[in-house]
């Protein structure tokens, strides 16, 4: 069997299906057959195929190739993101497209057995691609965010720094806001003080119900801050004693 082909791109240009004769030549079953830019070839047998690969030896014998040797030849050009194990062509690993720069993970990202995964909140952190809101979050045993009650830091001693006491008065400010603003928006709060001023400037006429709405709102705000008076007296002293 015999194969003429393109020497630039090794692509078949006629096939000829008969038995090998050393006096048969390209121009015996080609006309147009040209020395300069083709090439002709054989193998044993009539209906023999060629190899996927071969080259020609000075007897114009095709010889089969290896992908390895295919590619060192320049018949065969793998893709970036190809390689050969054991002469079979095989994707690369997702690692060894990261090592080559074929493949950018995110920041988030990483490669466990060549699997894309999103890393753990705890690598995140100790990264710098995540931050915790100190001193109030951290991280379970099982990689989720988790918050700390401001009693909590105090009951396990994690107030270590004056930043972080400040941070726990500043939390407690918070949850006393929280805890008023449903019954008092900050809006209302206000109209009730203007109200009273009034009322005092006006010198307090009686049957007026200006003083006791206001004087009920404050109550109602000193006994919401009463319930974490004692616990901000503790960060008061502990921040004493820090900045001391």
């Amino acid at each position: 069997m015999y194969v003429i082909r393109d020497k630039t791109s090794f692509e078949a240009i006629i096939y000829h299906y008969v038995e090998y004769d050393s006096q048969i030549t390209a121009t015996d079953f080609y006309d147009s057959f040209d020395p300069e830019t083709m090439e002709m070839a054989w193998t044993e047998g009539e209906a023999e195929s060629f190899p996927s690969y071969f080259s020609i030896d000075q007897d114009h014998k095709a010889v089969a190739l290896t992908f390895e040797e295919a590619v060192t030849e320049g018949y065969l050009q793998l893709q970036p993101e190809e390689k050969i194990v054991d002469d079979v062509i095989v994707l690369k690993s997702n690692q060894e497209l990261v090592d080559e720069g074929l493949l950018e993970l995110q920041s988030h990202e990483k490669i466990v057995d060549d699997v894309i995964v999103l890393k753990s909140n705890q690598e995140l952190v100790d990264e710098s691609l995540l931050t915790l809101n100190d001193p109030f979050e951290y991280i379970d045993q099982e990689d989720q965010i988790q918050r700390h009650t401001v009693a909590e830091l105090m009951e396990k001693d994690l107030v270590k720094t004056q930043a972080a006491a400040n941070a726990c008065l500043k939390e407690l400010d918070d949850i006393v806001e929280r805890a008023i603003r449903p019954e008092y928006s900050t809006g209302y709060e206000s109209k009730l003080t203007k109200r009273y001023l009034e009322w005092m400037n006006e010198g307090k006429p009686a049957n007026d119900n200006r003083e006791e709405k206001f004087l009920t709102m404050q109550q109602r705000i000193d006994e919401i801050r009463l319930e974490h008076k004692y616990l901000r007296e503790q960060i008061r002293t502990l921040l004493e004693t820090l900045e001391a």
